[in-house]
């Protein structure tokens, strides 16, 4: 009977002599060290039960379905990874904009396309990286507003709420929002600090991460502002 963590017992069949010692052939040997093998492999139990019976196309099998199931998982956890890089990078990001007004930055990406929650593709789009939402601002009127999500090219039937036409900074800022509070925001004490110094255009505001700070949910959000 093979143990969970992959040793034979039961397969092979040691003969106590004297001194009750057990006694192991080369053959008993070498089946535990191959059902050893394949048992680390991650090979289920029911099939190693049956390895003495297996042919070559049965083995090839096997292994196969093996290495397609770790395949499957490595690329899984590489995608796990990328998105644990990706929140690290935003706390660190949002640690260096707590200590400054703003910044100048370049936008990472090309499109913002409308968003409705009634459409499927992208609501799974953002369920699997909620930072791919926008919220597209006319900074003359912060109230003008549409919900959006980045995108690397829209289909023909997305509403474009934004084009990168030229590569050149933007005005940064930390957006800090309480949700809880009808999603008050910094967003009106930030545009009258850049004012003062220019003239702005569209606002987008793109969603990092959460925390909560005594029993109040925060959002915080990275604003890109036009420059006129």
């Amino acid at each position: 009977m093979p143990t969970e963590n992959g040793f034979v017992v039961a397969a092979a069949k040691p003969v106590d002599n004297m001194n009750n010692y057990r006694k192991y052939s080369i053959a008993d040997l070498v089946n535990i060290a191959e059902i050893s093998f394949y048992r680390n492999l991650g090979i289920p139990i029911k099939e190693m039960r049956r390895f003495n019976t297996l042919n070559l196309t049965d083995y090839e099998k096997i292994l196969n379905d093996a290495y397609t199931n770790f395949e499957a998982k490595i690329n899984n956890y590489k995608i796990m990874l990328k998105k644990i890089k990706l929140k690290n990078r935003q706390i660190s990001n949002i640690q260096k904009l707590k200590n400054i007004e703003y910044t100048y930055e370049y936008i990472p990406f090309n499109y913002v396309v409308k968003f409705d929650y009634e459409d499927k593709q992208k609501l799974i789009r953002y369920a699997n990286n909620p930072s791919l939402y926008v919220r597209c601002i006319n900074s003359s009127d912060i109230n003008d507003d549409e919900r959006g999500i980045i995108t690397r090219s829209p289909d023909k039937t997305d509403k474009i709420l934004w084009a990168k036409t030229e590569n050149r900074p933007f005005i940064v800022f930390l957006v800090e929002e309480i949700v809880n509070q009808n999603f008050l925001n910094n967003i009106p004490e930030k545009l009258k600090i850049i004012h003062r110094k220019h003239k702005t255009g569209k606002i987008l505001v793109n969603y990092l991460i959460s925390e909560n700070i005594y029993n109040q949910r925060i959002d915080y959000l990275k604003a890109y502002i036009e420059i006129l």
